[in-house]
């Protein structure tokens, strides 16, 4: 009985030991992998010691402005400009905010995907109309369903694996997300910069 008992604790004691390192590992590797992935997708890392995180990505892709603070879980970014919009996955039944309406998306995907879409009157006619820019965003949609995203104003949230924890896949299918999600921040804003939103930079 007591040999069998030390030799659960032995085998709890090695797996949590496993357990443990995996954890560790993984979220040093983020850390470190965080600067050549930035460079990669064109955006400059900013490290701050004092910061618990992966640092802050900013810069000018493609023309477009973008500021990104990546953590483990998720992604939190700001666009070159600010426009009078709300995309949720889930519907609260709220109205539209003073100065938005309710609008349907020429995209299947984006209506699938965003249950709640607010906007103002000119940004809702650029994403009711079929363009370039809607392809680009109905494509990381499409590629991307198991993530959560939420767009609200300039700012936009974005948890690329959902509820799963990011140091446990390989750093190659997290960074593909993160290159996919850039994309999809540079269509957005390539739709509102033909609208009245404010425009912003990020040094």
């Amino acid at each position: 009985m007591y040999v069998c008992f030390g030799l659960t604790t032995i085998v709890v004691a090695v797996a949590w030991g496993a357990l443990s390192f995996r954890l560790w590992y993984g979220r040093n590797r983020l850390r470190l992998e965080m600067p050549a992935l930035a460079a990669r997708l064109g955006l400059r890392h900013f490290s701050n010691a004092a910061v618990v995180g992966l640092g802050t990505w900013g810069g000018v892709v493609r023309g477009h402005h973008l500021l990104l603070v990546p953590d483990e879980g998720r992604v939190r970014a700001w666009l070159g400009r600010e426009a009078p919009l709300t995309l949720e996955e889930y519907d609260d039944r709220r109205p539209p905010a003073a100065g938005q309406v309710a609008f349907r998306s020429s995209s299947k995907a984006f209506n699938g995907r965003f249950a709640k879409r607010h906007a103002a009157a000119d940004v809702a006619r650029r994403l009711t109309a079929p363009s370039r820019e809607i392809d680009r965003l109905t494509s990381f949609l499409t590629r991307h369903r198991g993530g959560r995203l939420q767009v609200r104003g300039e700012k936009v949230n974005y948890r690329p694996l959902g509820d799963r924890d990011p140091k446990f896949i390989p750093m190659r299918g997290l960074a593909q997300r993160l290159e996919d999600f850039v994309d999809f921040l540079c269509a957005l804003d390539a739709l509102l910069a033909s609208t009245q939103a404010e425009s912003k930079t990020y040094q």
